[in-house]
This record gives structure tokens, sequence and C-alpha cells, in this order.
């Protein structure tokens, strides 16, 4: 059994590092849910924003270096931004498209844009 509890990220098989709770609806909802938003479990999006909170949980392979400080603690505005599903998708239709195709054609369908789903070193190149 692993130490931790499943990461809420669909998709994803991390069983080792460190799990972050939600941010607490009652106090912060816009982070909350763009949390709910990127993570792609449409199961989550169905459950009661305060069991949620209480009960999932998402690995810290999600965040950047940027989203923490002190030991393994996230900032307040802190939003999971790494290996998501949909940077996923978006990185193997790169690999099968091409960049210029991708950008101007089925990520712009897709509401996805580059800029906010690569990670930090792949923007600045």
């Amino acid at each position: 059994m692993s130490r931790y509890r499943k990461c809420a990220v669909r998709g994803c098989q991390d069983s080792v590092s460190v799990r972050h709770r939600f941010p607490n609806p009652t106090k912060f909802m816009y982070v909350f849910v763009q949390w709910v938003d990127c993570i792609g479990n449409e199961a989550v999006r169905d459950i009661d924003p305060i069991t949620v909170y209480n009960r999932y949980r998402v690995c810290h392979a999600h965040f950047t270096v940027e989203d923490n400080y002190g030991n393994n603690r996230l900032r307040k505005d802190a939003v999971p931004s790494l290996n998501l599903p949909d940077q996923q998708i978006s990185n193997a239709t790169d690999e099968i498209l091409g960049s210029s195709r991708t950008e101007s054609g089925l990520l712009h369908k897709l509401h996805v844009t580059r800029e906010t789903h690569l990670s930090p070193k792949a923007k600045l190149s």
C-alpha cells in the first residue's frame, strides 16, 4: 500500500512524492476552482468542495519550484502546472503535427496555449 493517497490528477501514477491538499474552498475558492479545472479529473468536479479539500491531494510533481517555499510547502496562490493531462496532449500533438501547425490549429480549438502549458524551461527556448 502506498504511503500517500493517490494523486487527484487524471493519469498520474506517482506514488512516492509529497502530496498537497487542495486550497480551502471557504477561504480561497478562486484558487480551489483553478486546481479543479487544471487537474483533468471530472469526478472531482461533481464532489462537494469541502469533501475534495478533506480527501483529495495533488502530488508535488505538478508544481514548479516557484510555487514552493520552505520544506515542501506551497504558496497560497500556487496552482498545479506541470505534468497535467492537457500538457501531455499538447506535447504529443506537437511531436506529431509540428509546433507551428499545432499552435494555430488544433490546440487553438482546444483552448490550449503553449505558453500556459509548457514547463518554465521550455518557455525560455
